[in-house]
């Protein structure tokens, strides 16, 4: 893939290449990241129903094990550096704003 993508046909691209490496992918309706701090969870973006970033999604899938299905994908450092290492390309494509990669 390349460094950036800066058009949103190389966007589309690299979600389109993305979502057929996984079997199965679906994208999801909604879908958000959250931290557990002490015994509450603290949400950074939520792509909700209607209003989805799919390239985000699909990047989030690829590393979290996401495929179709409702559920709650326990992810750690490692993976959440290596899947905003993944979508920070996107951030060449400066016609957007990138909720999902800044927070």
């Amino acid at each position: 893939m390349p460094e950036a993508w800066r058009t949103d046909r190389e966007l589309a691209s690299a979600r389109e290449l993305i979502a057929a490496s996984i079997p199965g992918y679906v994208p999801p309706a909604a879908y958000a990241i959250a931290r557990l701090d002490a015994e509450r969870l603290t949400f950074g973006e939520i792509n909700h129903v209607g209003h989805v970033h799919r390239l985000p999604a699909v990047i989030l899938a690829s590393v979290c094990g996401y495929t179709s299905r409702t559920a709650t994908f326990p992810m750690g450092h490692a993976e959440l550096r290596e899947a905003v290492a993944r979508l920070a390309p996107a951030e060449a494509a400066v016609h957007w704003e990138h909720p999902n990669l800044w927070s």
